[in-house]
């Protein structure tokens, strides 16, 4: 019912999308708070509401505050009518989500991702877990509306690609057409976006009526950046918001990963901070390729090893907090979400990146920084957010 509902064209059937999508972005609703947002006359509203509902498309779901007579019945979608997938990839694990059309999380399967997972790997493993979700909460694929892919830039969003990130554990993650495998399994609307910037979307679906300017940081072998600005995502051709980790703090500075120099990445990410301790600190069992595997096992060791770590670490923390206030300055940021392995795991860390970056701002003076351990679980919920927008043809949350 939800997909034909979607996918009929007809002139007449906008109205109905309209109206829906209204309950699904402010419900539960009443029919007055509706019309306030609408420019139809009451009739025409009731009579859409009522062809709603018969259909099975919205629900009565309470009543509202009454002003002295009957309280108003209040209307939210039917969330049973489908379902979405997210997938997060990243250099530490793959997560499959599954939501409701309310983007409550159902169920959720967590992969490791070590020198065994290749793209072929994490792909079967990704199939094997949509259909074990459609088994357990017994759904078809009629009922599933479609697929959101987040994964690390660069990438090629039109034809589905994830072009070469930052190195994986396991070899393969170049060219990979995430997007035309999976629909070779599932003939349904499938959307690849950066997961920083779904974990932007997945902040603001759930901070949208206090912010309307969020940036999402993720620090770790790279840096990720998800942008929303004045209620828009912020998005580049490559997936790689404005290559923020590639900015160019000094032109004659360190070599960075991608060959220039001076860009806050060749300060600021686990490579910094490994090529700053000297070759030394890492043993021959506990090599590069070890610590690409073990992200969150070399965060700890780091932890323990202060004394000999403590100023290459937080050396890296002070340039992360600079380049983080440009970007605050330049885009007039409300809210700064900040995680990746070092936020999380290494104390004093998160702190010393907020203290650099406030006495960078400018003007901006009450933003916003704050660390977040769930940044991953935004992304999830931020791909669900923009796989139901691309349904209808809509830029999220305009």
């Amino acid at each position: 019912m939800l997909k034909s509902f979607i996918e009929n064209e007809l002139p007449k059937q906008q109205i109905l999308k309209t109206v829906y999508l209204l309950i699904h972005d402010h419900g539960p609703i009443t029919k007055t708070d509706l019309l306030e947002k609408t420019n139809l006359k009451q009739t025409t509203l009731f009579r859409i509401i009522e062809r709603l509902e018969k259909d099975g498309l919205i629900v009565e779901s309470g009543y509202g505050e009454s002003n002295g007579g009957r309280p108003p019945i209040l209307y939210s979608i039917n969330a049973r009518l489908g379902y979405i997938v997210s997938l997060h990839i990243n250099r530490m694990f793959t997560r499959v989500s599954l939501f409701n059309l309310h983007f409550e999380l159902l169920d959720q399967v967590t992969i490791s991702m070590t020198k065994k997972h290749t793209p072929e790997v994490i792909i079967d493993e990704i199939i094997r877990s949509i259909h074990t979700f459609m088994k357990t909460h017994q759904f078809t694929i009629g009922e599933l509306l479609g697929i959101g892919v987040g994964a690390i830039g660069p990438l090629d969003r039109e034809r589905g690609v994830i072009l070469e990130p930052e190195p994986f554990a396991a070899p393969g993650w170049k060219n990979v057409p995430i997007v035309n495998e999976l629909k070779k399994h599932f003939p349904v609307k499938i959307t690849l976006e950066n997961g920083a910037t779904l974990a932007a979307l997945g902040e603001y679906e759930g901070e949208r009526s206090a912010y309307k300017n969020i940036l999402c940081s993720i620090n770790s072998w790279g840096i990720g950046c998800g942008i929303i600005s004045n209620g828009e995502v912020v998005r580049a051709h490559n997936g790689n918001v404005g290559l923020y980790g590639h900015m160019v703090i000094d032109i004659n500075g360190e070599l960075c990963e991608c060959g220039k120099r001076g860009c806050l990445q060749a300060y600021t990410s686990l490579y910094a901070i490994l090529k700053d301790l000297g070759t030394n600190y890492l043993s021959p069992e506990k090599d590069l390729n070890w610590c690409r595997e073990n992200t969150n096992d070399l965060i700890k060791q780091l932890n323990q090893d202060r004394e000999i770590t403590k100023q290459a670490v937080l050396r890296s923390a002070y340039y992360y907090g600079v380049g983080l206030s440009n970007i605050i300055n330049l885009l007039e940021t409300e809210v700064a979400v900040l995680s990746g392995p070092l936020i999380q795991l290494y104390d004093g860390y998160f702190n010393r990146v907020k203290e650099v970056a406030l006495q960078h701002i400018t003007l901006n003076k009450k933003v916003k920084i704050i660390q977040e351990n769930s940044m991953q679980s935004n992304a999830s919920i931020g791909a669900a957010v923009s796989t139901f927008s691309s349904l209808f043809d809509r830029e999220e949350k305009e």
